[in-house]
């Protein structure tokens, strides 16, 4: 996509957006808390951007999201998922390889997480 830059906050005024993929772009900053507002979404891939500091809360507690891709980020910090369970038995999908806590060791071991 070539974009580079960070990501406005206004991003969250797309509520009726299904499916983000900013993967492969130069993207810096954190990832804005604001995209826990998109509470349509259901594919949302950030990977291989520049996106530093924590994961928003609000995207742990998104209902509706069955694919997370965050790999090759520079995140230091990542929610706990309340949704675990549902990584775990293949409904959906996380994908992360940016600084995963302790917490997600069981989860990582799973065929649907990488």
């Amino acid at each position: 996509n070539g974009l580079s830059g960070r990501l406005s906050k206004s991003i969250g005024n797309l509520t009726f957006m299904t499916e983000m993929d900013l993967s492969d772009n130069d993207i810096k900053a954190s990832i804005p808390t604001e995209l826990g507002k998109l509470s349509n979404l259901i594919y949302l891939r950030l990977s291989y951007n520049a996106f530093t500091g924590t994961v928003p809360e609000g995207l742990a507690e998104m209902k509706g999201l069955q694919l997370l891709q965050l790999q090759s980020n520079r995140i230091t910090k990542m929610p706990i998922i309340p949704r675990l369970d549902d990584f775990i038995h293949g409904q959906s999908t996380f994908v992360t390889d940016c600084g995963v806590p302790s917490a997600f060791d069981n989860a990582l071991e799973c065929d649907n997480c990488t």
